[in-house]
């Protein structure tokens, strides 16, 4: 959640909303582009272990308001230049290292 304030900040769109970028989980509790440390790691949220894989690239889909399909905000050019990125990444690729488990709100996230 960080790093989408961070990007909100950047677009001047202080109500950017994390719809827009589809991700399944909303971590809270660490800096901004935080979580683009853990590639290579394992991370625990609840009781599923993950693997950090990657960043995740953006795609104009991002572009397009969650709520009204308009095209309101650059989030591509505004992540590769406000934050100097070659390519337009937010966020990273989780893979549940076991079949099965649940995550809940709230759960407790442990880097391993």
């Amino acid at each position: 959640m960080e790093t989408l304030a961070a990007v909100a900040q950047a677009t001047g769109d202080a109500q950017l909303s994390e719809l827009r970028f589809r991700s399944n989980i909303a971590i809270e509790g660490i800096a901004a582009w935080g979580e683009d440390q853990w590639i290579g790691h394992r991370l625990r949220i609840g009781a599923v272990e993950f693997e950090v894989t990657r960043t995740k690239v953006r795609c104009l889909a991002t572009h397009a308001n969650p709520a009204s399909g308009v095209c309101d905000v650059q989030v591509m050019q505004t992540l590769t230049r406000a934050f100097k990125q070659q390519q337009p990444t937010f966020a990273v690729a989780l893979l549940p290292r076991e079949d099965g488990g649940e995550v809940r709100v709230g759960d407790a996230v442990t880097l391993l």
